[in-house]
């Protein structure tokens, strides 16, 4: 039975345009690991909170579970309980945790740690180092190729082109 009567892709992308996919990803994710850890919570003021409840919840569609944690600050004599964007296996109640408020609006809230936004920028900075590499490695042997299509062996005179095997 062949295989590829059975596999039939219903989309082909063309390698040039996967390529630029890839690293238009990698670049979206960068710029998205920047903004997260960097431009979000400009003009934020720190704080120290301290853990007052961490709940955790059944995640269905992956079987794991989420953790919702709430902490509490006084911003100005006034005393504020909100949820945290983040969760650390080491939180704990009771435990004070740094955080960063918008003056503006106490209520709003982030974890003081880049956490996720360094994870993001480094996957996306991962991402294009390979397509980098991917990208030089196929033109060296796109080059090789082409090269090898134009030359003659200077014995024979006969024109040297890339072996291709046959199907057996």
């Amino acid at each position: 039975m062949n295989v590829n009567k059975l596999i039939k892709p219903k989309i082909i992308i063309p390698p040039k345009v996967m390529d630029a996919l890839l690293i238009a990803a990698a670049l979206i994710m960068i710029g998205i690991g920047a903004y997260i850890g960097f431009f979000e919570s400009r003009g934020f003021e720190k704080t120290i909170a301290t853990i007052v409840r961490i709940d955790a919840e059944d995640d269905i569609a992956s079987e794991d579970k989420t953790y919702i944690t709430t902490v509490s600050y006084t911003v100005d004599g006034k005393e504020y309980s909100e949820i945290l964007d983040s969760y650390a296996p080491d939180y704990k109640v009771g435990k004070e945790v740094k955080i960063k408020y918008n003056p503006a609006n106490p209520a709003i809230i982030h974890a003081d740690s880049p956490g996720f936004a360094i994870y993001l920028m480094g996957a996306g900075a991962l991402l294009l180092v390979i397509m980098i590499f991917v990208l030089v490695k196929n033109g060296n042997q796109r080059k090789v190729v082409q090269e090898g299509k134009s030359e003659t062996d200077a014995e024979s005179g006969l024109v040297l082109k890339p072996s291709v095997q046959a199907e057996q």
